[in-house]
């Protein structure tokens, strides 16, 4: 299936994203929304750990009085960049899981209509038993 293919791929990085986004845009499934945070949901930790970058948590005076960027101690660093690994694989892991459940109930959706459909719903001029008056293969009337 088209839409359960799409969210395999949204947990790979780069290149399935992108063949992520086409599939969910080509699928008649999903709602526009759901498509849109498809695509961008996945990239989300993106711009949240370029941001994690440029604050900076602090800085302090040297003894010759210039600041000192905490951007450059190595503990800051390496926790931006755990942050951003971790923000890397909870968003698009995260993504897949919203758009597993909204493909389950869309499916459940469809196949309870279907299903609702085809039981109480005949043609004029189908063959039909009546429970009532015992008769089988009886035609419906229809109006002209």
């Amino acid at each position: 299936m088209l839409e359960i293919v799409a969210i395999v791929l949204l947990l790979v990085p780069l290149a399935g994203w992108v063949l992520s986004s086409v599939l969910m845009w080509l699928s008649a499934i999903w709602t526009r929304s759901d498509k849109t945070i498809g695509t961008i949901g996945a990239l989300a930790f993106i711009p949240i750990g370029a941001i994690s970058f440029f604050i900076p948590s602090g800085s302090d005076q040297s003894p010759v009085g210039s600041p000192v960027v905490d951007a450059l101690n190595p503990g800051v660093m390496e926790a931006q960049a755990l942050l951003t690994v971790a923000l890397a694989v909870v968003t698009p892991l995260a993504t897949a899981i919203f758009l597993a459940a909204r493909l389950r109930s869309r499916l459940q959706a469809v196949s309870l209509t279907s299903t609702h459909t085809t039981k109480t719903q005949q043609r004029p001029g189908e063959l039909r038993s009546s429970p009532a008056s015992g008769q089988k293969g009886c035609r419906l009337r229809t109006r002209r």
